[in-house]
């Protein structure tokens, strides 16, 4: 495929799959007029037509008007990379015209626009880093081996992600970069991803049924709780700004718990946490297209009944330390029951996995763009998401808290000196 159209050419294009593009045609670049000037510099004389469309289009538009805009174009394959908001309209167009397309993650918002998608059979792959990860490569090839010997099957999950992402009342009200106020949040930013990944290890489960619980925090709780114990350390006026009420807005936080079940009887617990609200290095009001300080923290711990444990580490200290920690940061440490015959604690760092000198993610989205490109899936197909849409259609449905009183002890019993 050497023919490109790109619909959405914004910090994430420019930096996670232009370089991947060297080398092909781009025959269209859309995105919204006030963006004219960022882009036309950033791309040159490069592409043959630019399509910048009004402000009104930047949420809602229709595959008819997209086709009505862009008219007849001569390419191999089209690139969508908008906020998920248009991504599906964007799809159905794409479809319609035959055009395999590479869309970021999630390819819609709902589960019903994704069925709608997937039933116009598009050949359409989804940028899902984790499917190409070569650390999360080396996991699966460590279970299947495990699991192809000992038919053990998968007892314990726990993924913890949190994402160091520290908005002002402001942001939280005005930003288009990773919204909150469309309704959606974390599940559709950056936790997409361990949706995915836990959908993924829960195929090694014995269960066939699941029940769930999730609950989630939003930007209201965040300012009007925690955050004004935080906000004066970022305003140097130690005065917090005070939008109006942001009800409504997507998720900042979400915990998740769950069980698989056979035949009634638990086979899998489960667990998932996915925060924004956790360390960033952001110190200051400055803001430019990225969000500054985000700092990514990740765990994921197994467990295969007693015979097998795997825990990944995954922390970005080089953007905390990045003297003392110039590499970046990926451990995989396996523990095996003694019965197995095998060494009973094995550590596997990055530079055993790969000497690629990007991050492991971004050269996981660029080895699935290439593999797109040249005819493959990426090991991540579109049809292969319907799982994950389902189980995230679920999730939101479960965000619906029921609120019980607790008694809590005074801060004070826990002070030094204070008796119990």
């Amino acid at each position: 495929m050497k023919r490109i159209i790109v619909i959405g050419a914004g910090l994430h294009y420019r930096e996670k799959y232009h370089q991947v593009l060297e080398n092909k045609e781009i025959v269209l670049v859309v995105d919204l007029k006030s963006q004219e000037s960022v882009i036309r510099s950033f791309f040159d004389k490069r592409p043959r037509r630019y399509l910048f469309l009004p402000e009104a289009y930047r949420n809602t538009i229709s595959s008819e008007q997209i086709a009505k805009f862009i008219g007849e174009v001569e390419a191999d394959c089209v690139l969508i990379c908008t906020e998920p908001k248009v991504r599906a309209q964007y799809g159905h167009w794409a479809a319609s015209r035959g055009y395999p397309m590479f869309l970021d993650k999630p390819a819609t918002i709902t589960l019903t626009d994704f069925e709608k998608l997937l039933a116009a059979k598009p050949y359409a792959v989804l940028s899902c880093e984790r499917r190409a990860h070569s650390g999360y490569l080396r996991l699966f090839a460590i279970i299947d081996s495990f699991f192809a010997k000992y038919r053990v099957p998968l007892t314990g999950v726990d993924i913890h992600f949190a994402g160091g992402i520290w908005k002002i009342p402001r942001e939280y009200v005005e930003e288009e970069n990773h919204p909150f106020r469309y309704g959606y949040g974390m599940i559709m930013h950056s936790g997409y991803h361990f949706i995915d990944l836990l959908v993924r290890l829960l195929r090694y489960s014995s269960g066939n049924q699941m029940r769930m619980q999730a609950n989630c925090s939003t930007p209201e709780d965040h300012v009007l709780g925690n955050g004004r114990f935080e906000y004066p350390h970022l305003f140097q006026d130690n005065q917090m700004e005070r939008p109006g009420l942001m009800e409504g807005y997507g998720e900042t936080d979400v915990m998740l718990i769950g069980q698989m079940l056979q035949e009634g009887r638990v086979a899998t617990n489960f667990s998932l946490k996915m925060l924004g609200t956790s360390l960033s290095m952001r110190s200051g009001l400055e803001r430019g297209e990225k969000l500054p300080g985000k700092i990514r923290q990740e765990s994921v711990i197994l467990h295969f009944g007693h015979l097998l444990s795997i825990q990944i580490s995954s922390t970005q200290f080089q953007r905390i330390d990045p003297t003392g920690y110039p590499e970046e940061n990926f451990t995989i440490t396996v523990l095996r029951n003694p019965l197995l015959r095998e060494k009973g604690v094995e550590q596997i760092i990055r530079s055993q996995i790969t000497s690629d000198p990007e991050s492991l993610n971004t050269a996981a989205r660029k080895r699935q763009l290439c593999d797109f490109l040249s005819g493959g899936n990426g090991n991540s197909p579109l049809e292969n998401h319907l799982e994950t849409m389902r189980m995230t259609n679920k999730i939101y449905a479960e965000l619906q808290p029921e609120l019980c009183d607790i008694d809590i002890p005074s801060k004070k019993s826990f002070l030094p000196g204070s008796s119990t």
